[in-house]
């Protein structure tokens, strides 16, 4: 019901815009002021005919030269009573692989879905609030990343895909600390996709992002809030940082020109 009133909001936005302009434009033949307002009006339609007919995938495949990232880094520690067995570490990890503890709770902004696309396993996000509103203006109300796991390293990694505002990849990783506490860490390198998103994400600030994020945790920590005890989320951003070549698993922070699988 949501998802459908902010369609209609958005698209009774687009119009009143769409009006506006052409209103004012140097144009004075009635035909072109018509063609463009039927173009503009079904921009919505034509943008999820793209999005459905083009292969999905990620939106990025290499670091572009010249360009910079923003690095994000949030985390926290679970110390379970009783001590913290390899079985809380496992589960933890299995908890962030599904994304289980993103919807509700302490996280108003955005929600999610899951959704197996060729063989590849996809999770949609939709911002919710103000924040969506603008953000569906210029983009799709779902917004995917392509998700893959390693069970070994406790490891999950989301490469942003088609439509997405963003371009670059978050890691979600749950490790021992080696003094019996588990730290739950996501780590990113992202800029926006466009000029248009690049000037929304300063207009509406980086803080909203992080929050979404610090929200997730938090959620996390009232999950085990039983069971455990935990440290606050740290959010920590370092704006215009280079996408480094590889990171501590000698991973490249960059898609996997293959999908691996949903879990390796």
């Amino acid at each position: 019901m949501l998802t459908s009133l902010l369609k209609l909001t958005v698209f009774l936005l687009r119009l009143a815009l769409l009006v506006f302009l052409i209103g004012y434009l140097p144009i004075y033949c009635g035909y072109v002021k018509l063609g463009l307002a039927l173009l503009a009006v079904s921009f919505p339609v034509w943008k999820v005919l793209f999005y459905a007919v083009r292969p999905l995938g990620p939106n990025w495949r290499k670091a572009r030269s010249g360009s910079c990232y923003t690095y994000w880094h949030h985390e926290f520690t679970l110390v379970f009573k009783g001590g913290t067995t390899t079985a809380n570490l496992e589960e933890v990890y299995d908890r962030l692989r599904k994304f289980d503890d993103f919807d509700g709770k302490t996280n108003r902004l955005a929600r999610k879905r899951g959704k197996m696309v060729r063989n590849a396993r996809y999770i949609y996000f939709e911002s919710q609030g103000f924040f969506g509103l603008l953000s569906a203006l210029i983009n799709p109300p779902l917004v995917p990343v392509r998700l893959w796991s390693h069970r070994g390293n406790r490891l999950v990694v989301a490469d942003t895909a088609d439509g997405h505002m963003l371009k670059g990849q978050r890691r979600f990783q749950a490790k021992a600390d080696g003094h019996g506490g588990i730290v739950v860490v996501t780590e990113a390198y992202d800029r926006p996709r466009d000029v248009f998103n690049r000037l929304g994400l300063r207009l509406m600030g980086p803080d909203i992002q992080s929050e979404i994020w610090t929200s997730y945790f938090n959620n996390i920590r009232l999950y085990y809030a039983s069971r455990a005890t935990s440290t606050e989320v740290a959010p920590i951003r370092t704006p215009r940082v280079g996408l480094p070549a590889t990171s501590s698993s000698s991973v490249k922070w960059v898609p996997l020109p293959k999908y691996p699988g949903e879990e390796v």
